[in-house]
């Protein structure tokens, strides 16, 4: 990458690969690829930060319903 971004002559790294990133996106044809390409990405973190939520729920649920079955139960 730096020596890439020598040759092209930018400021920084992060200057050069803004500006690569930028090229990619803004061409016609490769730049819808890479934008569906970031929407993929993006619906998948979103199904498994979904996911994630429904797994802690069910992880807390039982639990506190299991404190609650064993505390009334065996000591009335």
């Amino acid at each position: 990458m730096r020596s890439a971004c020598v040759a092209a002559g930018g400021r920084s790294l992060s200057d050069f690969t803004r500006s690569e990133l930028l090229t990619v996106v803004q061409t016609d044809g490769r730049g819808s690829a890479s934008e569906r390409k970031f929407v993929e990405i993006d619906r998948k973190l979103s199904d498994l930060h979904n996911s994630i939520e429904r797994l802690s729920e069910r992880i807390c649920s039982p639990a506190e319903s299991l404190a609650g079955d064993h505390t009334g139960s065996g000591r009335g």
